[in-house]
């Protein structure tokens, strides 16, 4: 019940801290909506929440795109939520989930997704939890590799067709 309770307290000071951010923002800046305005003129574009991950995941993987993520999300909570990811802790379990619907839910999924995903090194230890067992390692590794393969093939490919539009500014 005691960690139950500071978990709890946690949580809540949490949310505070994050809605005082957006509080003292605006009072410096002198504009209520500073903290937003910040996140919109990195995005070149409003902030909306977890619409940049659906859009993204049809340009990748079509139609299919939406199931790809619904599955990739549902992958990172049960691993998250796995025996392995128990041994963790309470607080490096639920940083984990916290902060994965952090990054779904805020940050659109470009190149510095990568960066942001470093935070979340939790799923790392449970990775390596997991691949205890020989075969599991493999098959994790394999994975793994093939995904990175895939993603730097992809990347570039898309890169080298980009065409940006006339109005475009970096």
């Amino acid at each position: 019940m005691r960690d139950v309770a500071g978990l709890g307290t946690l949580l809540g000071t949490c949310l505070v801290a994050g809605v005082a951010w957006q509080v003292i923002a605006g009072r410096v800046t002198g504009r209520s909506d500073a903290y937003f305005a910040t996140q919109a003129a990195w995005r070149s574009g409003s902030v909306h929440y977890f619409t940049p991950w659906i859009t993204n995941a049809k340009i990748l993987f079509h139609d299919r795109g939406p199931l790809v993520l619904a599955v990739v999300l549902v992958v990172l909570v049960a691993l998250a939520l796995s025996p392995v990811a128990f041994r963790l802790g309470a607080e490096l379990q639920g940083w984990t989930i916290a902060y994965t619907a952090y990054l779904v839910l805020v940050t659109d999924p470009w190149t510095s997704t990568w960066r942001f995903a470093l935070l979340a090194f939790p799923y790392l230890a449970i990775l390596v939890g997991w691949a205890r067992r020989r075969w599991v390692f493999a098959g994790v590794l394999t994975v793994l590799v093939a995904l990175s393969l895939y993603g730097q093939v992809d990347w570039v490919w898309e890169l080298w067709r980009f065409k940006p539009p006339a109005d475009w500014a970096p």
